[in-house]
């Protein structure tokens, strides 16, 4: 689904002061008017063919759809007569599958150009929560943004999924910036998903690396590289707690959010806010990935 809310930082607004609702300087009052963390798809048109489908829809904010009791500044602002609908501008997704069941997406966003200082555009997936491991090839490995991003190198790196949250205040976490590709695995027989030894056939390195699993792959297939998370909450769930001990894990599902562009961090709870080349405004913004299960037989062969 589009995705172009985060769960702010500090630096966005502290979600627990009131008084910065109307503050210009923190977006997130601006974010929650334009109903960014709901939005929704109308004037929907779909055409297929044999092998793909594609749609084109409309994007609108919807503010006051989500409520969030306790967080000051969100109550603040749903006190305010708001919109029912912001149009927002269009979204168009293909979406074709191979021979070998592989899933091929390209997703065009064109947002009006009147929108400034957007948090992030991009998608959200949900996946099996079974996949708790994740081996990836993008900068890394901590997490890093367009604006803190000098520490982190390209590589390819391992970890776990965790259950909780990395501050104590629940908020955007994880981004890991320019993915090449993206696995996330059951665990197996032979223990956690490590990163392989590589030798002159990557293709062979990578089938060693998850011979007795079962996962899926998600790599990238434009040269303009996105940015990822993987998470048990999505973003909405984090900006509704107040503290690690109000998050409720999903039980089912791990959120994947794939972005063409997020905001920068800036330092904006006690500095400067995010600097204009690190912001996200209206425009055209793509991104194109394939998706491929592996280890899994299908009905066909049992």
């Amino acid at each position: 689904r589009p995705n172009l809310f985060r769960a702010p930082t500090d630096n966005d607004a502290v979600k627990q002061n009131g008084d910065q609702f109307n503050d210009s300087s923190k977006p997130l009052g601006k974010w929650l008017r334009l109903g960014l963390d709901c939005v929704c798809l109308d004037e929907v048109v779909t055409s297929r063919s044999p092998n793909n489908i594609t749609f084109k829809a409309n994007i609108y904010g919807q503010p006051g759809k989500q409520s969030y009791p306790g967080i000051a500044l969100a109550e603040k602002v749903m006190n305010e007569t708001l919109l029912d609908r912001v149009p927002l501008g269009s979204y168009k997704q293909t979406i074709k599958v191979d021979e070998n069941g592989a899933l091929y997406v390209d997703v065009l966003f064109e947002l009006d150009e009147s929108l400034t200082d957007l948090p992030r555009v991009g998608l959200e997936l949900e996946i099996p929560s079974e996949l708790k491991e994740m081996m990836f090839f993008a900068d890394g490995p901590h997490e890093n943004y367009s604006d803190r991003s000098y520490s982190a190198h390209a590589g390819v790196y391992e970890g776990s999924i965790s259950d909780s949250s990395t501050y104590v205040v629940p908020q955007e976490q994880g981004n890991r910036m320019n993915m090449r590709w993206l696995v996330l695995a059951e665990p197996g027989e032979r223990g956690r998903l490590q990163v392989p030894k590589l030798d002159e056939d990557l293709k062979s390195t990578f089938r060693g690396a998850v011979a007795d699993k079962q996962g899926v792959m998600i790599a990238t297939t434009s040269d303009e590289l996105p940015q990822f998370s993987v998470s048990r909450h999505t973003g909405i769930s984090l900006f509704s707690a107040r503290h690690v001990n109000e998050l409720k894990v999903d039980q089912d599902r791990i959120f994947v959010r794939i972005d063409a562009a997020q905001r920068g961090l800036g330092s904006g709870s006690c500095g400067p806010q995010t600097l204009e080349q690190y912001k996200v405004n209206g425009g055209r913004y793509s991104l194109s990935f394939a998706i491929k299960a592996f280890g899994y037989v299908s009905s066909s062969n049992t």
